[in-house]
């Protein structure tokens, strides 16, 4: 198509998607974080695959996910460790219930902790912000080929977001599991200074204009002298570093949109003391 339809219908879609009531949200993200060092490279390894329901009208959510990551050195498998953890987590209009647990480093949870929701948190959390943010930021749109999912004929788009809502997408994502330490690609301004480039790509129903899956796949990297200068050089951890990459995957399925949705939060969540 000519790029002013694929501009309309990516408008079109930021329309629909904004009056969304509820949906349903499937999400797989892979991160391979390496480190080059003049010795030796390290690489981290983290996945997380979450399920979503998300009620908008009333501010409700859960979302189950299972974080996964391994570390190695020089190629090697997990020699560094491994570690692993699931999330059960509820939103309410005002608070937020998490249920964790962790293996790999003694196992460990499973007790619920209630606390008070930060501002932005809800928006954040249910995805539908920071996506929304990548799609009003785009430019460029581009109408790739035709494809089907669940039966429903999709239009596949290829967009340039903005790097700050990459950037912001990317932390949305990520629920903090790293266990690596020292100097990092992590943070809003890094991330902005690192990007590369990558694919974001769309399908969106060719009658209703409803996003039915997005995968990302953004880049980052930086070269030891171009972190020296953020971090300085006082470390050994840092003067060592000669790059850093940092390569996402993610895949987000959505479904169910304004279906009627049941999340309850139970009862020992409601009833954990607050934090």
């Amino acid at each position: 198509g000519s790029p002013t339809y694929a501009r309309q219908v990516l408008v079109d879609a930021i329309s629909t998607m904004k009056h969304m009531l509820s949906f349903n949200l499937d999400s797989d993200v892979i991160n391979q974080y390496d480190v080059q060092q003049k010795s030796e490279t390290s690489r981290d390894v983290n996945r997380w695959h979450g399920q979503e329901s998300v009620d908008i009208a009333n501010k409700a959510m859960h979302l189950s996910i299972n974080i996964d990551e391994a570390m190695n050195f020089d190629g090697g498998d997990s020699s560094g460790g491994f570690f692993g953890s699931t999330v059960n987590t509820y939103f309410d209009k005002e608070y937020s219930y998490e249920q964790a647990w962790t293996s790999g480093y003694g196992n460990t949870g499973g007790v619920w902790q209630k606390s008070k929701l930060p501002e932005g948190t809800w928006s954040s959390g249910n995805q539908l912000s920071p996506l929304l943010e990548l799609l009003k930021s785009a430019n460029q749109p581009m109408l790739l080929r035709s494809d089907t999912i669940n039966g429903q004929p999709c239009l596949v788009m290829n967009i340039t977001p903005s790097v700050e809502a990459i950037a912001n997408w990317v932390i949305s994502q990520n629920p903090g599991s790293t266990i690596s330490s020292g100097p990092s690609l992590s943070g809003k301004d890094m991330l902005i200074k690192t990007f590369k480039g990558g694919i974001f790509q769309l399908w969106i129903t060719a009658d209703t204009h409803l996003i039915m899956r997005a995968d990302f796949a953004p880049h980052f990297a930086v070269t030891g002298d171009e972190l020296r200068q953020s971090w300085g050089d006082g470390l050994p951890s840092v003067s060592n570093i000669t790059g850093i990459t940092s390569d996402f995957l993610g895949q987000l399925v959505f479904s169910n949109y304004n279906q009627p949705v049941s999340i309850e939060v139970p009862a020992e969540a409601l009833n954990a003391k607050t934090r």
